[in-house]
């Protein structure tokens, strides 16, 4: 492929709308490769287009107004504001005959986004954000000299504006390079094949996106040739061609650099997050694909914690930001306690949360003393179900039969509990799901808040005892319905039935362990 653009490249990279805008902050990706790229020189800019629509149409949450809503926290009351955002959106998007939730942004009605036809179709099509590109984005591209533009796809409901920002970008007679990527693009690897695809966007990055921009760059500044950048699917000669893969090094790990964004104007108390390690580093759950993005068997490694560290103290001086959440799949116990004592000996003051494991590393004292001391407020454990010989089934192979135990010794270090929750996976049943909330009511002043969810096929997994149910029609599905296959399973129609109507006992019975509001603010306090 040859450069169609001949001065020094520089890169834009867009995080577009669909993210749920319920965080406190960004997501990490682009900030990631935004710091990556500066260790090499490489102007980067990064804009976050969920956040900036949201702020487009009025729909704002501050900081003041959350703690207000705390003061005397009502459970009603604040579901009453909270749902008043979702009609303010709802009624933007009846005007474009669709829909537009707060954590899944917006679609129009009849759009499959596990459709590639109908992603194909709808992204032709003017959206509530059309006028906002056009404000925001081609502006930006006509006043600088950007020969790189990058797209970030987190999620699925982020493909449909991800492709009409390519097509309005491309529509404005931009002659560089546009690249789509991230965690949803990655697990669509194999269904990438569309020449529709490469009539839009230039190329595609897979996995993670650090070198293989560095090297498009490099390749702008040379002969324009792709041939060599691992993780690329791009068009040569008529024919769509897949480099191969190659996961980043440890000594290549970056620092999220988050200048661009704006911090301290999303929704609630604002933090940032913050990673120790490239996936999950026990990745064995039967039922989990969500470090399949990484690469390498779903991890790549762990950080050097003086590193996470510094990155942290920087932000800190950059941003006066003081919350930070970990967000790795699961903190290493032996990274965090080596941040924890360089937090410790510094002598600043933060607080932060991260997903952590039931291992007996957590039972110890010094270590959550330790933790506690360095400001760790919450942490977020994958429960799934109560202990027994079903739960066997999901492979977590951890310390669960403890449980009452750790939830005990996080309370005793003042640090705060959130259980997720999964039914009707293949060997469990109905009864394990109705004593697992048993437990929680039973325990429930140890615990802070929670998740309940039902089992979903998840694409790159297998699953013994269940068929997926693959639609020809949903050749973008991530996630997919599945059959029993033993009379004693039940199927993902009753799963989800199951689990809906636990939650709705949940929700009458602890409101706030689910409730949105309370969720963006009981970490931090």
């Amino acid at each position: 492929m040859q450069s169609r653009f001949k001065d020094k490249p520089s890169v834009l990279l867009f995080f577009p709308p669909g993210w749920s805008l319920n965080y406190g902050a960004p997501h990490i990706g682009l900030p990631i490769i935004k710091g990556y790229l500066s260790k090499y020189n490489i102007s980067c800019d990064i804009q976050d287009l969920n956040i900036e629509s949201s702020r487009f149409f009025g729909v704002t949450l501050s900081e003041q107004k959350l703690l207000s809503l705390m003061t005397d926290f009502d459970s009603e009351n604040a579901y009453k504001f909270y749902f008043s955002f979702s009609d303010k959106l709802q009624k933007i998007a009846e005007k474009y005959k669709g829909q537009w939730r707060i954590k899944s942004g917006f679609v129009y009605d009849g759009c499959d986004l596990s459709s590639s036809k109908d992603i194909e179709y709808f992204s032709k099509i003017e959206s509530p954000f059309t006028k906002f590109y056009e404000d925001n984005i081609i502006s930006k591209i006509s006043n600088h000299s950007y020969s790189i533009i990058g797209i970030s796809v987190t999620v699925p409901s982020q493909l449909l504006s991800a492709f009409e920002i390519s097509r309005i970008i491309r529509k404005s007679g931009y002659k560089g390079i546009i690249v789509l990527g991230g965690n949803t693009i990655t697990r669509l690897k194999e269904e990438l094949f569309l020449d529709w695809i490469y009539d839009v966007v230039d190329c595609i990055v897979l996995n993670q996106g650090e070198e293989s921009l560095k090297l498009i760059f490099d390749s702008l500044q040379n002969n324009g040739k792709f041939d060599n950048i691992p993780n690329l699917l791009w068009r040569k000669n008529g024919k769509i061609i897949y480099n191969g893969y190659k996961h980043i090094e440890k000594s290549q790990f970056s620092m999220p650099n988050f200048e661009g964004y704006p911090i301290g104007e999303y929704w609630g108390i604002n933090y940032l997050p913050i990673i120790g390690a490239r996936g999950c580093y026990y990745g064995k759950c039967n039922f989990c694909s969500i470090p399949y993005a990484w690469g390498n068997d779903g991890f790549v490694g762990l950080d050097n914690p003086t590193h996470v560290f510094n990155s942290i103290n920087e932000s800190i001086q950059k941003y006066n930001i003081h919350n930070f959440s970990f967000v790795e799949e699961t903190m290493h116990p032996k990274t965090i306690k080596e941040i924890a004592k360089l937090v410790a000996e510094s002598n600043i003051n933060i607080n932060f949360e991260g997903y952590i494991r039931f291992e007996s590393i957590w039972l110890n004292d010094s270590l959550l003393l330790l933790l506690s001391n360095s400001g760790l407020k919450k942490v977020f454990i994958g429960m799934e179900l109560i202990s027994n010989k079903n739960r066997n089934n999901l492979n977590k192979n951890d310390n669960a039969n403890q449980i009452v135990e750790f939830l005990k010794k996080f309370k005793k270090y003042g640090i705060k509990v959130h259980l997720f929750t999964m039914f009707g996976f293949p060997g469990t049943n109905e009864l394990d799901a109705i004593d697992t909330v048993k437990f929680l009511f039973d325990n429930s002043d140890l615990i802070d808040t929670i998740d309940v969810s039902h089992f979903v096929y998840s694409k790159h997994t297998q699953i013994n005892g269940v068929t997926p149910l693959i639609e020809t029609s949903k050749d973008w599905a991530i996630e997919y319905d599945f059959i029993a296959e033993n009379s004693s399973y039940i199927n993902s129609k009753e799963a989800q039935i199951l689990a809906n109507g636990l939650e709705s006992i949940v929700i009458q019975t602890k409101p706030q362990w689910t409730h949105p509001i309370y969720r963006m603010y009981t970490a931090w306090q």
